[in-house]
């Protein structure tokens, strides 16, 4: 005879009794935090004359609430913790908000609204640029700076979501700086100038909006920005082609001829580097080592955690050691921290590399010569992965992430550079 299965019933789960007193100030002082240990979630203590005010204690704090049915849906709405409002100020703010809830009107939304509306573009950009983990270098944020300043200034106090719920405003904007420029009337101490087609300031302006924009979506989803709408970019021209091995020759004349000394070894140690425009220009001497045969990058494009060592071939020594001994730099530029010092900037480096008054040089700008070095450095028989490493480029790819540059491996592959480039530059032109 089998035995009969009884199916006991589950046990209701024991629900805990919330706590119900009168919240007087000396009251709501003596109620304690939560305590993890015993407590699975906040503790709440109703008030018993107001319907709907509570005390809430947290593990580290202990805040008033109004909470009432809206629409069939219970809702809570934070007033203040109890150590920055005192009991009875809190009923009363309690009485004005359930007071409103009981209109069928939530609180909250209202508060998201006025949060909405105090969040502006200047607020947006200060969070981009300097208040996210991620770093943005010293460039980025100038860039970002310059592109606001000058084309978006009168939309800085401007609410962010109005902004995205106007969006053919950018789009406008967009279209009257391709056509006609920055309005350099409308910022203060340019004085009005004439106003000249900036198709890729545009562009520029357009891209920094849409990343600050997108952050701030992404970082403050109370705000509830509508989706960043595409906005159809003016075409650009591929930027700064690379010299030919034909036109090297000639540009190795030109540059050997300028007046400027510290002029032509910038572009020479440019060329024979593919070091960045802005890295380069911002060389000092205390990161020269003449020892080691390297220069020390501290802050190049990406930031500090993108530091790196350039390997110096034989020629690169030599013109350093040449442009550290000139005399006539000395003279002009005593006790000057800079490799490449000018007196035309006001950082007291050069700044504007670009030979604008040679058409034949002002065609091939520092970037322009960052592009030659890489197809020098393939054309030399180089490896990709060594390339990546001498200019600092950044990779996607896992195995070279996990690889440390070894500077004297590299020293070699940047004089096997130096070797083909001198070949190329002293050939004789046909």
């Amino acid at each position: 005879m089998s035995a009969e299965v009884v199916v006991m019933p589950a046990p209701k789960k024991a629900h805990r009794k919330l706590a119900r007193l009168k919240l007087t100030e000396d009251r709501v002082k003596r109620i304690p935090l939560m305590n993890p240990a015993k407590d699975t979630y906040p503790v709440p203590y109703l008030d018993t004359d107001l319907k709907g005010f509570m005390v809430i204690a947290h593990r580290e704090s202990k805040s008033y609430y109004a909470q009432r049915d809206i629409r069939g849906k219970t809702t809570r709405v934070v007033i203040g913790r109890t150590d920055l409002i005192d009991a009875s100020e809190a009923r009363q703010r309690a009485r004005k908000l359930l007071a409103t809830m009981a209109d069928g009107i939530n609180p909250n939304d209202q508060r998201a609204q006025e949060e909405a509306e105090g969040f502006t573009l200047k607020d947006a950009i200060q969070a981009h640029l300097y208040e996210r983990k991620k770093e943005r270098s010293d460039k980025t944020v100038k860039e970002y700076e310059k592109s606001f300043n000058t084309h978006l200034s009168d939309f800085f106090t401007k609410p962010l979501k109005w902004i995205g719920e106007h969006q053919e405003l950018i789009e406008k904007r967009h279209d009257e700086v391709t056509r006609r420029g920055a309005d350099t009337e409308a910022i203060k101490g340019r004085g009005k100038r004439k106003r000249k087609p900036a198709p890729y300031a545009a562009n520029g302006m357009v891209r920094a909006f849409r990343a600050v924009y997108n952050y701030a979506r992404k970082k403050h989803p109370e705000l509830d920005l509508p989706e960043f709408r595409i906005t159809e970019l003016n075409p650009e021209a591929p930027r700064d082609s690379a010299l030919t091995l034909e036109q090297l020759p000639q540009w190795y004349a030109a540059v050997n001829s300028l007046p400027n000394p510290i002029r032509r070894d910038y572009h020479l140690f440019v060329l024979f580097t593919g070091m960045r425009r802005t890295a380069a220009a911002e060389m000092r001497w205390e990161h020269v080592d003449f020892d080691n045969r390297c220069v020390f990058v501290p802050d190049p494009k990406g930031g500090k955690k993108k530091a790196f060592y350039l390997p110096l071939s034989d020629y690169l020594v030599t013109l350093l050691e040449s442009r550290k001994a000139c005399k006539a730099t000395a003279a002009a530029f005593p006790e000057s921290p800079w490799v490449f010092p000018a007196s035309e900037s006001a950082s007291g480096h050069i700044e504007e590399p670009t030979e604008k008054k040679d058409d034949f040089l002002k065609q091939f700008g520092p970037h322009a010569l960052r592009h030659t070095y890489a197809s020098v450095a393939q054309a030399a028989g180089l490896n990709l992965t060594d390339i990546k490493f001498l200019m600092n480029h950044r990779s996607s790819d896992v195995t070279i992430r996990y690889m440390k540059a070894m500077l004297t491996a590299l020293r070699d592959c940047q004089q096997q550079v130096t070797n083909y480039l001198l070949g190329v530059l002293t050939a004789k032109q046909n």
